[in-house]
């Protein structure tokens, strides 16, 4: 599986972008920088956007990919979520208001995007993979997501504090190759953290000792772009080589 990471960020700064991650070139995960690092025919590539959540670092690319690509596409991008995510986006953004409904553009029968729910724990095939959602735990409804292909799987947290289910559904799988994984703030942020359903360095450490599979890579982002340096010191002191920060911008298999 090919992952370039878009974005990785839990905030923006000059350079700095929200999170998005590319698969085989034609899945994105959660829509924080599509139409911020992809060329335009990239752009007219993509066939399905998962959608963790529903806050604005997560989804707001959706609008800009519609008028990116609206007219130059010949089948509509397929936008999945938990149907709490997919109802959210529908009433506060896609909704004629905040931003057109490209949902019923050009026409209901062929628009910009079809909205399409994935039950939780219920595997949905996609262009090739094989997704289940998790539930997690964020200030509103959200999930994580299993992804596999025929060679194994990764897992995706989203925005979760610390949570079960998700490890205890990694913990089944027969080929995991790797965990993407957000933190958020610092150590010192931890209550803070906890309560706004987010991990610190401190969290992340128990978090990734749920997990059976102790040699697989865990992958973090959304650090926030102005605690950057002391959430890398606090990770780093962590001493456990199986960790890694991603960088925007970076390609890699999995």
């Amino acid at each position: 599986m090919q992952i370039r990471v878009l974005g990785c960020y839990g905030g923006e700064l000059p350079g700095l972008r929200t999170s998005s991650f590319l698969l085989n070139k034609s899945v994105v995960i959660d829509a924080g920088s599509i139409t911020s690092s992809m060329s335009y025919k990239e752009q007219t590539q993509i066939k399905a956007i998962l959608l963790s959540h529903s806050h604005i670092d997560h989804v707001k690319d959706i609008g800009f990919l519609a008028d990116n690509v609206f007219g130059r596409i010949e089948t509509s991008i397929k936008l999945i979520g938990i149907p709490e995510v997919l109802s959210l986006l529908k009433k506060h953004f896609l909704n004629g208001k905040l931003w057109p409904d490209f949902t019923a553009i050009p026409d209901k029968k062929n628009p910009v995007y079809k909205l399409t729910p994935i039950v939780p724990m219920r595997p949905l095939k996609i262009n090739g993979l094989t997704v289940k959602s998790v539930k997690v735990n964020h200030t509103v409804d959200a999930a994580g997501f299993i992804i596999s292909d025929n060679k194994g799987s990764i897992v995706y947290s989203g925005d979760t504090g610390p949570t079960d289910l998700l490890w205890k559904e990694a913990n089944k799988l027969k080929s995991l190759r790797g965990v993407l994984l957000e933190t958020s703030f610092p150590n010192s942020m931890v209550d803070f953290s906890n309560r706004v359903g987010h991990l610190s360095p401190c969290t992340l450490e128990v978090e990734i000792k749920k997990l059976n599979a102790n040699a697989v890579p865990v992958y973090i982002y959304h650090l926030k772009p102005q605690f950057d340096s002391v959430i890398r010191r606090e990770i780093k002191a962590i001493g456990n080589s199986r960790i890694k920060i991603l960088s925007q911008g970076m390609t890699f298999f999995l």
